[in-house]
């Protein structure tokens, strides 16, 4: 059976929404067709929801692992990227992804990306750590 550290419930309290809710919403809105089909829109998403919980634009991801995370073929994101880099958002290198334009990539999703985020804040707070602040602090 899985478990959660005790701190993971001590943080969650007694609502798994974050753990449900957020990692999800990308894949629901492809599903829903909210997003053109170049899948410019989920991989900006996703690319700022990863941001938003490292807190460092450099982002350590393949093409391959965000294909099987969006659920779509790993061509897909090649060329979502390269719409996006060609639009200034984004640089993308073998391993790499790094926004460059944030608010620019905000824009391009129209008012889709927020919603989930807003709600990660209401339940956890903007206070918590990120994965890049806790890697500082515990150097």
């Amino acid at each position: 059976m899985f478990s959660l550290p005790s701190e993971t419930y001590d943080l969650l309290g007694d609502s798994p929404q974050p753990l449900t809710a957020t990692p999800s919403t990308p894949r629901l809105r492809i599903r829903l067709g909210q997003w053109e089909s170049d899948n410019r829109g989920a991989v900006g998403a996703m690319l700022l929801m990863c941001e938003d919980r490292v807190g460092d634009p450099d982002l350590k991801l393949t093409h391959e692992f965000l294909s099987l995370v969006l659920g779509v073929r790993r061509s897909g994101v090649t060329d979502a990227l390269r719409l996006l880099e060609g639009k200034h958002l984004i640089r993308s290198t073998r391993g790499i992804c790094t926004v460059i334009d944030r608010q620019g990539l905000i824009e391009l999703l129209g008012g889709i990306y927020g919603v989930p985020e807003a709600e990660y804040d209401r339940l956890i707070g903007s206070e918590a750590m990120t994965s890049f602040e806790f890697q500082q602090a515990n150097r």
